[in-house]
């Protein structure tokens, strides 16, 4: 069977977020030309009372994204489906119900897990695992993190899990425990099995997101057991 090229993806980002270009229209453009039929715009979550430059858009670029995006939506409804969301870490109880709330109201159609960072109490920093220097406190940090996200209902898959992938991070992150982080994802990706049964689906055409997370576990547990991934790095675009 040979590897056939996506048609979809649930997570791009724009230019509000500080590392990426382009307008919003370009994407649905270049989608239509690479014959996408789904494209989803994740964007950093836009937090309320926490500036990231860089990282995510400021809070005040919400509205622009949401109508935008929903505007899209409308002029090339008969060309490509389009799905508006933000891609958010779980910092616990702290933005529980803002996350709730853009869901409930439909400001959202569903929400990403990235698990890219972690806040520490009432401290106004946001702080990157990656950039922790006990690389195994990291790891057990990180996959508490990630678990307690997942078992919060809020979110319909859990993008890209590369903290754990060497290639893929620059020099300063680099040095993640292999023996900590196998049996560490090990029981994130258990968990994520056993907490989406019974779960309630928001859209047939959220379907293909089991088939992202097939594709996304068993890249990981290639790299990690360093047995050949059934698919190409490449492919990971959709979930970086």
């Amino acid at each position: 069977m040979k590897n056939q090229p996506l048609d979809y993806t649930y997570h791009s980002h724009t230019f509000r977020c500080g590392h990426a270009c382009g307008t919003d229209e370009e994407y649905v453009k270049k989608a239509i030309e690479g014959h996408y039929k789904i494209l989803g715009f994740s964007d950093h979550v836009m937090l309320p009372d926490r500036p990231q430059p860089g990282m995510r858009g400021d809070y005040s670029l919400a509205p622009g994204y949401f109508k935008s995006v929903r505007d899209l939506q409308k002029k090339y409804a008969k060309q490509l489906e389009i799905h508006l969301a933000f891609e958010a870490e779980w910092y616990g109880d702290l933005y529980q119900e803002y996350y709730h709330d853009l869901l409930a109201s439909g400001a959202v159609d569903y929400l990403l897990l990235g698990q890219h960072c972690f806040i520490d109490g009432d401290s106004p920093l946001i702080s990157f695992y990656g950039r922790m220097s006990d690389k195994k406190e990291a790891t057990l940090r990180y996959t508490k993190d990630l678990i307690a996200g997942i078992k919060s209902g809020l979110f319909i898959y859990v993008a890209h899990p590369d903290l754990f992938m060497p290639e893929s991070q620059p020099a300063t992150m680099r040095g993640w425990p292999v023996r900590v982080s196998l049996p560490a994802l090990t029981l994130a990706i258990f968990s994520a099995i056993v907490l989406s049964v019974g779960m309630s689906r928001t859209s047939t055409s959220l379907d293909k997101l089991e088939t992202a997370l097939v594709i996304s576990l068993a890249a990981v547990i290639g790299l990690l057991t360093k047995v050949q991934p059934a698919c190409s790095m490449r492919g990971w675009a959709i979930f970086s």
